[in-house]
């Protein structure tokens, strides 16, 4: 029995220890390793993330694996706790954005380089430790405060919209901070010498000091309480906005190359950017500006200036204007005579009763609605594409051949006529509430289509009419497939519209100069009169029979009228010496003489292509092409070149743009013949001196170390210069001035 006993108590202890080893862990624990358990890791979330990476799949972290844990990053919003992550003393990246911790302890994460704990309720934390951190994001955290002094390699931070207080000493390595929407009052970014953009919109900033930010590239601080801003001295800033704040002055001393200034909503009285050199668009609406208290640079191409007290403007120094918005000041004068390169002009609700665009042969849309203008004359504006002028008193409009508008708003205004012959390009047209009896649409095919196919609706009692049609399609669910086209026609139910065309038996024609052709008009109405005028008599002239009789050499339109109804012959006055169409100075020539840009000999009868082109020639050329922009000076700096000459602003032109900067004794030279390597580095030049793509010149003639080795290359990937049959480019040679028109022709086409 005893025996029994002893061998049954064996048995029972051996099953024990059998059943003991069946519930212990696979792997034991050895000194140093870190068990991924509750203890050491209360959240789930973390656990969960460890667990799945390669060093926790056996459900520890070893002492050898511990160095490998550099990132953990946990987007799942369930996290609560990150307790544990202290036991990572070489982690390096921590994100968890969109979780729920209330804090984190970052004390032994000494080589944490990446931190985000975006939209997470923290509302107190301590990185002082992280001395290695680059980039720190917490937006949407319960932090008040924060303090980053002391952290050398931080690049990147971004703040709470809760935070009151942000101190940044000695972080020299600081390259962006976002605060925007955050309640900070004062900012003092002076120790952040790095710092590239900074962008703290929507605070309360009383105060902002970033007098030591000489890397500020870009600064935005609208929607404050600024009632000053000194950005003095950082010569690399590039955009500034500081719209909606209070702000009456503003130091921008040394600001060479700021090219953006939005200042908008503020108490100016005055501002002077005549230094800023490369400031290219300003918005500075609603302030308290007034005639020649805003002085610009040269290099301003957008001015916003809606909203300020100016009774006249005329911003002569801004000779590289483009688009100008002057809406809502009351103004006696506008002057934009000087603004040559002008492409978009607003001034509506000026109160204007005159405006000049006759230099401005470069405008694409004109908005000048509710003023009191009587007259609008648009000889000049051919390129011109989209015009507002409703709520004036204009009496009369009429648009230039090759006209390319294609909009226009002319409703309530005094119009008792409208001329659209020459606007063929017209696809909406709203005149309603004018005088006009009758309105010619014969040549716009695009109000021909709105009249003619177009849905009817009436409105102001039927006493106006609009068609209108859209050509946009759409699949069997409504999603629109083509965008399509829009056309729109919409007048006095009294005006009455003449769509129907008189047929001629040309629509163009060439004819050399002394030459002559007749016209015939073939009217439905046979017994109708037919009367002929000639857009440009000084080029062809015709005659009550239709006989057109070329005068010199350019473009002009004949136009026959019978019965309301119109006709139109395109015809080209041909050089007496530029005749065989196989020639290839033909078109180049006949083109760009209709341009007015190069002009012929004996009284514009002969172009004379074999002539060698001088260097007077060549400059006078580009300087057409260019629009004849208004120059600076007034005197030019070469002795050969008076003030008789009719080179003088176009050398003076070329010499202000570096287009050209003469010989090595102070001359021009203006009558020397121009080589084919100088014309191309003045279009080149011109062109703003681009890099070309290729780094290797094709032409076996022409050296990098020449000059024109650049210029060359440009012309040639541009398709302006070809070159010879032997590979070579004959730098030397001389320009010719078949070849001039051609290079000019080619230049206005592909460059």
């Amino acid at each position: 029995m005893h025996t029994f006993k002893k061998l049954l108590l064996g048995m029972v202890g051996t099953a024990f220890a059998a059943g003991m080893l069946a519930f212990m862990p696979l792997t034991s624990m050895a000194a140093g390793d870190i068990a991924i358990n509750e203890t050491n890791f209360p959240d789930p979330v973390l656990r969960d993330f460890l667990s799945k990476q390669d060093y926790g799949t056996d459900g520890k972290i070893t002492s050898e694996e511990l160095p490998n844990v550099k990132k953990i990053y946990l987007w799942d919003g369930d996290l609560t706790d990150s307790k544990g992550i202290e036991l990572f003393p070489d982690l390096e990246m921590f994100k968890a954005s969109g979780a729920k911790l209330t804090s984190i302890d970052l004390s032994k994460n000494t080589k944490l380089k990446i931190l985000n704990i975006d939209d997470n309720p923290i509302s107190s934390l301590d990185i002082s430790m992280c001395k290695d951190l680059t980039e720190f994001r917490c937006s949407g955290t319960k932090l008040t405060t924060l303090d980053v002094s002391g952290l050398k390699a931080l690049e990147i931070l971004v703040l709470p919209s809760d935070l009151t207080e942000i101190k940044a000493v000695g972080c020299t390595s600081l390259n962006g901070l976002n605060a925007d929407e955050c309640k900070l009052q004062k900012v003092d970014l002076s120790d952040c010498t790095s710092l590239d953009w900074f962008v703290c919109r929507h605070n309360v900033i009383t105060s902002l000091n970033v007098s030591g930010c000489t890397a500020l590239e870009r600064l935005e601080c609208s929607d404050n309480k600024l009632k000053s801003l000194d950005v003095s001295g950082l010569s690399g800033l590039k955009d500034l906005v500081c719209d909606n704040n209070q702000l009456t002055g503003i130091k921008l001393d040394g600001c060479t190359a700021l090219e953006r200034l939005e200042c908008y909503d503020n108490n100016f009285s005055k501002l002077d950017l005549s230094n800023c050199t490369n400031l290219k668009h300003i918005e500075c609406s609603n302030n308290k500006l007034k005639n020649g208290t805003l002085i610009l640079s040269s290099s301003v191409t957008d001015l916003v200036c809606e909203n300020n007290l100016f009774t006249a403007i005329d911003f002569a120094e801004a000779k590289s204007l483009e688009s100008l918005n002057c809406n809502n000041n009351k103004l006696n004068s506008l002057n934009v005579s000087n603004n040559t390169k002008l492409k978009y002009l607003i001034c509506s609700e000026t109160g204007i009763k005159t405006l000049d665009l006759s230099k401005n042969t470069g405008l694409y849309t004109l908005s000048c609605n509710h003023n009191n203008l009587t007259a609008l004359n648009l000889d000049n504006n051919k390129k011109m594409y989209l015009m507002d002028c409703q709520f004036n008193s204009i009496t009369s409009l009429s648009f230039p051949a090759g006209s390319g508008i294609s909009d226009l708003a002319c409703n309530d205004n005094k119009l008792t006529s409208i001329d659209i012959t020459n606007a063929e390009h017209l696809v909406s047209l709203i005149c309603h509430n004018n005088s006009l009896k009758e309105i010619d649409i014969s040549q716009c095919a695009g109000l021909i289509r709105a009249y003619k196919e177009g849905g009817k609706t009436f409105s102001d009692d039927k006493k106006i009419v609009d068609y209108y049609v859209n050509t946009a399609t759409s699949d069997d669910d409504g999603a629109i497939v083509d965008e399509g086209e829009e056309y729109e026609l919409k007048f006095d139910v009294n005006t009455k519209i003449n769509a129907e065309s008189l047929k001629l038996d040309k629509n163009s024609a060439q004819i050399i100069c002394g030459k002559t052709l007749t016209l015939k008009a073939t009217p439905k109405n046979k017994s109708a009169k037919v009367t002929w005028k000639s857009s440009d008599k000084s080029i062809a002239t015709v005659d009550k029979n239709g006989k057109v009789t070329a005068k010199m050499a350019g473009k002009v339109t004949i136009t026959a009228t019978a019965s309301g109804a119109v006709g139109k012959c395109v015809i080209t006055v041909l050089y007496k010496d530029v005749t065989n169409s196989k020639k290839f100075w033909f078109t180049p020539t006949n083109d760009l003489t209709a341009q007015g840009i190069v002009k012929g000999y004996d009284k514009q009868t002969k172009f004379k292509p074999a002539n060698e082109c001088t260097r007077a020639q060549m400059v006078t050329f580009l300087y057409r092409l260019q629009g004849e922009p208004e120059v600076k000076s007034s005197t030019c700096k070469f002795p050969d070149v008076k003030s008789t000459d009719y080179f003088f602003k176009p050398v003076i032109w070329a010499v202000e743009n570096g287009i050209t900067t003469g010989y090595g004794d102070g001359k021009f030279k203006p009558q020397n013949v121009c080589t084919r390597a100088q014309t191309v580095t003045f279009l080149w030049r011109m062109a703003g001196e681009p890099s070309p793509s290729k780094k290797k010149c094709k032409f076996s003639d022409v050296k990098s170390s020449d000059y024109f080795y650049i210029p060359v290359i440009w012309a040639s990937e541009q398709k302006i210069v070809a070159g010879y049959d032997d590979g070579t480019f004959k730098p030397q040679g001389k320009c010719l001035r078949r070849q001039m028109v051609t290079f000019l022709y080619k230049y206005q086409r592909y460059a």
